[in-house]
């Protein structure tokens, strides 16, 4: 077969490539050529001075017919076959430019001509066009170039590195084109994803402090259970943003663990997973203040009203009295309510007992006495109550008598005319008395009847 070489991707051949060495014993002769199949130009199939040979013609041998004519215009024909050979290298005039792009943009790996590609005419090339929030080329906005016969592209794959769930990281894009004889020409396209704009702490709103009054209930201070803008933060992330968030409460009771009154120093946590130096992420923190005070004040329930109780004991000793005393508020517990007493022994104003529960029970001598009640919720109201309570020895005096008084009636003058009208005598209950007592040494009085006020009698002639 005779190798035939295309200069270019249609190269016309001589018949006088196939000849070798026809000649007519006569004289001169005229030497023509066909192609078989016109693969290349529908006129290569009529005998001509030459043929066509193209790009399609490569890989399969050819067939040529030579004719050989004389003077006399007799032919002659032969078959040749025609080996088409491609042994110009295809050569890369212009390789296409790299490009960092943010790493939103939508990538996908079906389409690579999304970031350009290479034609085999200048003619063809275009402006590779993307739409992102950044995009930045190493040069040249357009299409690559590669010049040669019969070239192609064999292959056009992309080699991914660390591109992970944020979409940052890099591509490698690598072409490959080869003619028929197996040269090659490669371009490498780098492809860059960035974040142009990180997350940062202006992209956050974090929630205001708020305040609350007589909030028993510490769950309404959960973030689901708060008003717009003071529950959770709110923040603006884009496709290259993973953020995730939590707290962490630290709670200050005010009122000794009631929890009628207290104050949450919530701090507020937020983690860019995308932003990662060496290991650390990204971490945003704000403190969020909520406070809940009580102005309720509890409520003392039990009897304030004063008492009194007897006593017989015949040593006049001190008496057991029971003083106890409830209450309740809106928000505090019973067990958290904080009580105090004060007690004004024989009510003299000074305050001689004291103490720091609801019980004040106790033994007590006889006497007036004044209890003083506080009850506080820890939230710094209160409720007051006091009464006096006493202990009566009931034991009765003991009387002691005089009898046979003898005294003498004396002249009175009753109407106020200086001169006597009567004879008369005012006796008290005290002249009877021979040292009546009681045994407790109280101070007993002397009347002639059971009204104390009954203390005197008058006698006279009648």
């Amino acid at each position: 077969s005779n190798a035939v070489s295309l200069e270019k991707i249609i190269t016309i051949v001589d018949a006088s490539t196939f000849d070798d060495g026809s000649f007519d014993a006569c004289g001169p002769v005229t030497i023509q050529v066909r192609r078989m199949t016109a693969n290349c130009d529908p006129s290569d199939i009529v005998f001509g001075e030459s043929v066509t040979f193209c790009c399609d013609d490569l890989g399969v041998d050819q067939q040529v017919i030579l004719r050989v004519t004389d003077q006399g215009g007799l032919w002659n024909e032969c078959m040749v076959m025609a080996e088409v050979q491609d042994k110009i290298p295809p050569v890369l005039v212009q390789g296409l430019p790299d490009i960092t792009l943010s790493c939103e943009f939508p990538f996908n790996t079906e389409d690579t001509e999304q970031f350009g590609s290479i034609v085999m005419d200048v003619d063809d090339r275009e402006d590779i066009l993307l739409t992102a929030e950044y995009v930045e080329f190493s040069g040249e906005a357009k299409d690559g170039l590669v010049l040669g016969n019969c070239i192609e592209l064999i292959s056009d794959e992309f080699t991914f590195s660390n591109i992970g769930t944020c979409g940052t990281g890099s591509a490698t894009r690598i072409l490959t084109f080869a003619n028929q004889q197996g040269v090659t020409a490669t371009d490498v396209q780098n492809i860059t994803f960035i974040n142009p704009s990180p997350f940062t702490m202006s992209d956050i709103d974090f929630p205001d402090d708020i305040s609350f009054t007589n909030l028993c209930d510490i769950s309404a201070t959960h973030p689901d259970n708060l008003p717009a803008g003071f529950g959770y933060p709110t923040y603006v992330e884009d496709g290259c943003d993973q953020v995730g968030l939590d707290y962490e409460d630290q709670v200050i009771d005010l009122s000794d663990g009631a929890l009628s009154c207290y104050e949450i120093i919530r701090t507020w946590t937020l983690a860019d997973w995308c932003q990662n130096t060496n290991g650390t992420f990204a971490i945003f923190e704000d403190t969020q203040i909520i406070t809940v005070s009580n102005i309720v004040a509890p409520e003392i329930t039990g009897d304030c009203s004063d008492r009194s109780q007897c006593s017989f004991d015949i040593d006049c000793g001190p008496m057991y009295v029971e003083l106890v005393n409830s209450g309740t508020d809106d928000c505090t517990g019973d067990e958290f309510l904080k009580w105090t007493y004060a007690i004004d022994a024989f009510s003299d104003g000074s305050i001689d007992i004291v103490g720091s529960t609801s019980d004040a029970s106790g033994t007590y001598p006889v006497g007036l006495h004044t209890i003083y009640w506080t009850l506080s919720d820890g939230c710094g109201n209160e409720d007051l109550c006091n009464y006096t309570f006493e202990i009566e020895n009931c034991k009765t005096p003991s009387p002691i008598c005089l009898d046979n008084l003898t005294t003498e009636i004396t002249p009175m003058d009753t109407d106020g005319d200086t001169e006597a009208d009567t004879e008369q005598v005012m006796i008290t209950a005290s002249f009877f008395d021979g040292g009546s007592y009681h045994v407790c040494g109280e101070p007993v009085q002397l009347s002639f009847s059971d009204d104390v006020t009954d203390t005197l009698r008058i006698f006279g002639c009648d």
